[in-house]
Protein backbone atom coordinates (compact mmCIF):
# COMPACT_ATOMS: atom_id res chain seq x y z
CA UNK A 1 0.00 0.00 0.00
CA UNK A 2 1.04 3.52 -0.85
CA UNK A 3 0.22 7.19 -1.63
CA UNK A 4 1.27 9.57 -3.61
CA UNK A 5 0.81 13.36 -3.94
CA UNK A 6 2.22 14.78 -7.11
CA UNK A 7 2.51 18.43 -8.22
CA UNK A 8 4.00 19.39 -11.20
CA UNK A 9 4.36 23.56 -11.97
CA UNK A 10 6.54 25.10 -14.80
CA UNK A 11 9.06 22.68 -14.33
CA UNK A 12 9.25 21.58 -11.07
CA UNK A 13 7.88 18.32 -9.93
CA UNK A 14 7.43 17.53 -6.43
CA UNK A 15 6.28 14.07 -5.37
CA UNK A 16 5.22 13.34 -2.25
CA UNK A 17 4.75 9.96 -0.66
CA UNK A 18 3.53 9.97 2.95
CA UNK A 19 3.19 6.35 2.92
CA UNK A 20 5.23 3.66 0.59
CA UNK A 21 5.08 -0.06 0.96
CA UNK A 22 8.62 -1.96 -0.02
CA UNK A 23 9.46 -5.56 0.54
CA UNK A 24 7.51 -6.14 3.28
CA UNK A 25 8.25 -2.74 5.17
CA UNK A 26 7.29 0.57 4.72
CA UNK A 27 8.15 3.92 5.05
CA UNK A 28 7.43 7.78 3.45
CA UNK A 29 9.67 10.39 1.28
CA UNK A 30 9.64 12.94 -1.25
CA UNK A 31 11.13 13.72 -4.34
CA UNK A 32 11.84 16.54 -6.01
CA UNK A 33 12.47 17.10 -9.64
CA UNK A 34 13.44 20.77 -11.06
CA UNK A 35 13.62 21.22 -14.59
CA UNK A 36 13.38 25.17 -14.74
CA UNK A 37 17.16 26.00 -15.34
CA UNK A 38 19.20 24.76 -18.02
CA UNK A 39 20.34 21.90 -15.78
CA UNK A 40 18.01 19.68 -14.12
CA UNK A 41 18.21 19.27 -10.48
CA UNK A 42 17.20 16.66 -7.99
CA UNK A 43 16.63 16.45 -4.60
CA UNK A 44 15.13 13.24 -2.36
CA UNK A 45 14.38 12.31 1.13
CA UNK A 46 13.31 8.20 1.94
CA UNK A 47 12.91 6.36 5.42
CA UNK A 48 12.29 2.85 5.31
CA UNK A 49 11.77 0.46 8.03
CA UNK A 50 11.24 -3.24 8.44
CA UNK A 51 12.38 -3.92 5.15
CA UNK A 52 13.22 -7.18 4.20
CA UNK A 53 16.92 -7.19 3.22
CA UNK A 54 17.66 -9.97 1.12
CA UNK A 55 15.05 -8.69 -2.22
CA UNK A 56 16.01 -4.62 -1.01
CA UNK A 57 19.97 -5.75 -1.50
CA UNK A 58 19.34 -8.31 -4.25
CA UNK A 59 17.71 -5.16 -6.51
CA UNK A 60 20.15 -2.36 -5.36
CA UNK A 61 23.58 -4.53 -5.64
CA UNK A 62 22.64 -7.55 -6.95
CA UNK A 63 24.24 -9.74 -4.14
CA UNK A 64 21.63 -12.22 -2.45
CA UNK A 65 23.42 -13.09 0.70
CA UNK A 66 22.39 -10.38 3.46
CA UNK A 67 19.62 -11.98 5.72
CA UNK A 68 17.25 -9.67 7.88
CA UNK A 69 14.59 -6.73 8.42
CA UNK A 70 16.17 -3.19 8.01
CA UNK A 71 15.96 0.40 8.01
CA UNK A 72 17.06 2.78 5.36
CA UNK A 73 17.26 6.70 5.45
CA UNK A 74 18.42 8.81 2.75
CA UNK A 75 18.97 12.23 1.55
CA UNK A 76 20.21 13.23 -1.40
CA UNK A 77 20.90 15.94 -4.03
CA UNK A 78 22.31 16.43 -7.25
CA UNK A 79 22.14 18.00 -10.72
CA UNK A 80 23.34 17.58 -14.39
CA UNK A 81 21.81 16.28 -17.91
CA UNK A 82 23.09 12.71 -17.68
CA UNK A 83 23.49 9.91 -15.71
CA UNK A 84 27.02 10.48 -15.62
CA UNK A 85 26.89 14.01 -14.13
CA UNK A 86 24.55 13.59 -11.74
CA UNK A 87 26.38 10.56 -10.16
CA UNK A 88 29.12 12.95 -9.92
CA UNK A 89 27.17 15.94 -8.42
CA UNK A 90 25.59 13.44 -5.58
CA UNK A 91 25.60 14.53 -2.25
CA UNK A 92 23.88 13.23 0.54
CA UNK A 93 23.69 11.36 3.78
CA UNK A 94 22.17 8.31 5.19
CA UNK A 95 21.94 5.42 7.41
CA UNK A 96 21.25 1.58 7.32
CA UNK A 97 20.57 -1.04 10.23
CA UNK A 98 19.54 -4.27 9.82
CA UNK A 99 18.85 -6.30 13.10
CA UNK A 100 18.47 -10.46 13.63
CA UNK A 101 19.82 -10.93 10.06
CA UNK A 102 22.34 -13.60 8.84
CA UNK A 103 25.36 -13.44 5.93
CA UNK A 104 24.72 -16.42 3.56
CA UNK A 105 27.75 -18.22 2.10
CA UNK A 106 29.94 -18.24 4.85
CA UNK A 107 30.35 -19.70 8.55
CA UNK A 108 32.65 -17.63 10.79
CA UNK A 109 31.87 -19.32 14.01
CA UNK A 110 32.36 -22.52 12.58
CA UNK A 111 35.54 -21.36 10.80
CA UNK A 112 36.68 -20.06 14.61
CA UNK A 113 35.91 -23.48 16.32
CA UNK A 114 37.70 -25.38 13.24
CA UNK A 115 40.64 -22.94 13.83
CA UNK A 116 41.07 -23.26 17.43
CA UNK A 117 41.39 -27.17 17.17
CA UNK A 118 44.09 -27.09 14.19
CA UNK A 119 45.92 -25.00 16.46
CA UNK A 120 45.60 -27.72 19.67
CA UNK A 121 47.05 -30.16 17.38
CA UNK A 122 49.48 -28.31 15.35
CA UNK A 123 49.58 -26.04 12.59
CA UNK A 124 48.26 -27.89 9.69
CA UNK A 125 48.01 -25.91 5.87
CA UNK A 126 45.90 -29.01 4.31
CA UNK A 127 43.16 -28.94 7.43
CA UNK A 128 43.24 -25.45 7.40
CA UNK A 129 41.80 -25.45 3.71
CA UNK A 130 39.46 -27.79 4.68
CA UNK A 131 37.85 -26.11 7.53
CA UNK A 132 37.58 -23.03 5.04
CA UNK A 133 36.31 -24.77 2.47
CA UNK A 134 33.88 -26.33 5.34
CA UNK A 135 33.02 -22.78 6.78
CA UNK A 136 32.31 -21.60 2.84
CA UNK A 137 29.75 -24.02 1.97
CA UNK A 138 26.12 -21.81 0.18
CA UNK A 139 23.67 -23.71 3.14
CA UNK A 140 26.59 -21.71 5.77
CA UNK A 141 25.84 -18.72 7.07
CA UNK A 142 26.96 -16.10 9.80
CA UNK A 143 24.20 -15.28 12.19
CA UNK A 144 24.36 -11.57 13.70
CA UNK A 145 22.21 -9.28 15.64
CA UNK A 146 22.80 -6.07 14.06
CA UNK A 147 24.33 -4.70 11.31
CA UNK A 148 24.49 -1.09 11.25
CA UNK A 149 26.32 1.89 9.59
CA UNK A 150 25.83 5.35 8.93
CA UNK A 151 27.69 7.35 5.68
CA UNK A 152 27.41 10.47 3.75
CA UNK A 153 28.29 11.09 -0.11
CA UNK A 154 30.03 13.75 -1.43
CA UNK A 155 30.63 14.29 -5.43
CA UNK A 156 29.44 10.92 -6.04
CA UNK A 157 31.91 9.04 -3.48
CA UNK A 158 30.25 7.72 -0.10
CA UNK A 159 31.61 7.54 2.76
CA UNK A 160 31.07 4.99 5.43
CA UNK A 161 33.40 5.37 8.53
CA UNK A 162 32.01 3.01 11.09
CA UNK A 163 30.98 -0.36 9.76
CA UNK A 164 29.84 -2.45 12.53
CA UNK A 165 28.10 -6.02 13.26
CA UNK A 166 27.54 -8.07 16.09
CA UNK A 167 25.82 -11.62 16.95
CA UNK A 168 27.01 -14.81 18.69
CA UNK A 169 30.05 -16.07 17.90
CA UNK A 170 30.86 -12.80 15.95
CA UNK A 171 31.53 -8.95 15.70
CA UNK A 172 33.37 -7.37 12.92
CA UNK A 173 33.86 -3.83 12.41
CA UNK A 174 34.80 -1.86 9.23
CA UNK A 175 34.77 1.48 7.17
CA UNK A 176 35.22 2.18 3.88
CA UNK A 177 34.57 3.88 0.63
CA UNK A 178 32.28 3.43 -2.43
CA UNK A 179 33.12 5.41 -5.82
CA UNK A 180 29.42 5.64 -7.66
CA UNK A 181 30.43 7.24 -10.80
CA UNK A 182 34.07 5.03 -11.12
CA UNK A 183 31.73 2.34 -9.95
CA UNK A 184 34.59 1.35 -7.34
CA UNK A 185 34.75 -0.29 -4.09
CA UNK A 186 37.30 0.62 -1.13
CA UNK A 187 36.28 -1.42 1.63
CA UNK A 188 38.16 -2.87 4.63
CA UNK A 189 35.81 -5.39 6.99
CA UNK A 190 37.43 -6.90 10.18
CA UNK A 191 35.44 -10.00 11.23
CA UNK A 192 36.44 -11.11 14.61
CA UNK A 193 35.04 -15.23 15.39
CA UNK A 194 34.98 -16.74 18.96
CA UNK A 195 34.39 -19.83 20.21
CA UNK A 196 32.56 -18.91 22.61
CA UNK A 197 28.59 -17.40 22.32
CA UNK A 198 29.00 -13.97 24.23
CA UNK A 199 32.34 -13.45 21.67
CA UNK A 200 34.21 -13.43 25.72
CA UNK A 201 36.86 -16.05 26.67
CA UNK A 202 37.47 -18.63 24.36
CA UNK A 203 39.51 -19.00 20.87
CA UNK A 204 39.17 -16.33 18.71
CA UNK A 205 40.25 -15.50 15.04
Amino acid sequence: ASQLKLTINDGRMVADIPELGLYGGGGSGQLVVNAKNATPSFAGKFDLGSVEAQPFVTDVMKNDRLLGLGGFKLDFSANGSSQAAIMRSLDGSGRFDIADGAIKGINLAKLARAVAEIQQGGLNPTAITSAIATAQKPDEQTDFSELLSQFSIADGLVNAPTISLAGPFVTMTGTGNVNLPNQTLDLRLSPKASTTMDNKGGKSI
